[in-house]
């Protein structure tokens, strides 16, 4: 099990910053693991999302996600357009 993303305080940004760097640099696998674990954090907490999604997008998680939209496999595709 991916250790959680979020702590008592909001999301943990250390861990989400290797994560979404694991989206940039990682092997396809290791991507759509990621954009998995982004997808998860950003659904599993609505309240938070807006919050959440302005700190992920800061971090650069737009580019790889979309690049993973084009040549992921459907599994890594669906997780990228959650994100």
């Amino acid at each position: 099990m991916a250790p959680s993303l979020v702590g008592a305080d909001g999301i943990k940004t250390d861990e989400v910053r290797e994560v979404v760097k694991t989206l940039k640099d990682g092997n396809l696998e290791e991507k759509e693991r990621a954009a998995k674990a982004l997808d998860r954090l950003l659904q599993a907490h609505p309240v938070q999302r807006k919050d959440n999604s302005k700190v992920v997008y800061k971090m650069g998680v737009v580019e790889p996600a979309v690049a993973l939209l084009k040549n992921g496999t459907s599994n890594g595709q669906m997780f990228a357009a959650g994100i």
